[in-house]
């Protein structure tokens, strides 16, 4: 199971970068897609792709050259080691002008859960954290 942790509005950002994808295997494939929001300038950078020790990835980080409104999609295989973890996280990074954006895939158990109740009129909505500690795979 993936599970997205954190997923940014478009307005105000000049570009937005996002994993996509399911790892419920020792291989797999995910989508990274890095996207120019901006209307009139072109913007230049690199992604560079983390994930837990006896993860491997390929490509493991790819360059961009996108002009006003275009986006990029990059294939990136990931090979977990047998016997090695199984749960983690996949951690997507670039920046533009001083500015980090990234974005999270996160494989195991999800980070959030929701639960839904309903009496008469009145709808309750609860989000509760499942873990303590940060996914594998997130530097600071």
């Amino acid at each position: 199971m993936a599970s997205k942790l954190w997923g940014g509005p478009r307005r105000n950002q000049a570009l937005s970068i996002l994993l996509e994808g399911y790892l419920d295997s020792d291989t797999g494939a995910i989508r990274a897609v890095v996207a120019n929001n901006l209307t009139d300038t072109m913007i230049a950078g690199s992604v560079f792709l983390s994930a837990p020790t006896g993860w491997n990835m390929v490509p493991s980080h790819f360059g961009y050259e996108l002009r006003a409104g275009e986006f990029l999609e990059t294939e990136v295989i990931v090979l977990r080691e047998q016997g090695g973890d199984s749960e983690g996280s996949i951690v997507a990074r670039t920046e533009y002008q001083g500015r980090m954006y990234q974005d999270l895939l996160t494989t195991g158990k999800a980070a959030m859960a929701l639960s839904v109740s309903r009496s008469g009129d009145e709808i309750r909505a609860v989000v509760s954290n499942q873990g303590a500690p940060p996914p594998k795979g997130i530097s600071n």
